[in-house]
Parts: structure tokens; sequence; C-alpha cells
């Protein structure tokens, strides 16, 4: 499987390129669209079967998705004792720690757009880039797909301005 990403000046090509990607055999569950906000992609999400998320509602997304400790998007607290001075032995008190942090699942807090999007699966060469053109008000089509699909070919014959792996 490969990542492949559109980058879309109009919706009704990101419409086009979804349609030739499921014609080729991509399934709607290897795509999703990422819009700066909902109100960017009325067409998309009528007619296309393809999540279209926004930039600004991926953080919520991604602070439940698939972490363990996690309820609500914030860490779920675990109570552990502390011991009391060096001697080895539980103290009166008690210390509370991460569960995400004491496995080693801190999402990634950086909050702007480029964050939210290595936190869905961009990968990090690309998410300055996406983050840059959703800003723009451009149109995200994210893919992952067989190498024989052509997925590259597909996004730019539909008018991907441009392609990012």
């Amino acid at each position: 499987m490969s990542v492949n990403i559109g980058i879309f000046k109009k919706e009704a090509d990101v419409v086009e390129a979804i349609r030739l990607l499921r014609e080729a055999g991509v399934d709607h569950d290897d795509m999703r669209v990422i819009v700066k906000n909902a109100e960017a992609a009325p067409l998309i999400a009528s007619v296309t079967d393809v999540p279209v998320e926004e930039l600004a509602g991926l953080q919520d997304r991604t602070a439940n998705h698939d972490v363990p400790g996690r309820a609500g998007g914030w860490p779920i607290l675990v109570a552990a004792p502390v011991m009391n001075g060096g001697d080895g032995r539980p103290g009166n008190a008690t210390g509370v720690a991460a569960a995400a942090g004491l496995w080693g699942l801190e999402r990634d807090n950086d909050d702007t757009g480029e964050g939210r999007l290595r936190d869905i699966g961009i990968p990090e060469h690309a998410s300055e880039r996406c983050g840059e053109e959703v800003e723009a008000g451009r149109i995200l089509l994210y893919t992952e797909a067989d190498e024989d699909t052509n997925a590259d070919s597909i996004l730019r014959h539909a008018g991907a301005a441009e392609v990012l792996h």
C-alpha cells in the first residue's frame, strides 16, 4: 500500500478523482477528504461515501482514536503510590500519572494544522505542506492504494494540482 495525497483547487475535481479511484478498486475506507471547514465540500459530502473531515475537527477525533487511556480527549489518570523519603516504602500521598504517558502513547500535542494532520497519518514530510494547502482553502484527497492502482496518475488526471507521497 502506498499513500498518495492529491491537492485540489476544485471540489468537482475531487469528486471525479474519487469516482476514478473507486473504478480502479480503491475502497471508500481507504480514502478521506480533508478541508479547512465543512462548508468547503457540500458536493463531496452529498455525492460520495468518502469521509470529509475538517482540519479544525481533527483534533477531537484524533485525541480519542485508538489510543488506550483516553476518554473525552483527556488522558485517563492512574493513581500510583508515591515513595516516601527514598526508603522504598509507599508513602501516604498518592501520585497521579497519565496512562498514555506511561505506555509511551502520547498524542502529538502540536495544535497546528500540521500536527493534527500528522495525528491522522499524513506522513511527517508532507504534513507541513498539506497544512498550508488546507489553510489556503485547497482540498486534500488522501488515499492508501496498492502500487498497481496508479493512484498518482488517477489523481493527476482528475485535476490534482500536485500529488504528494
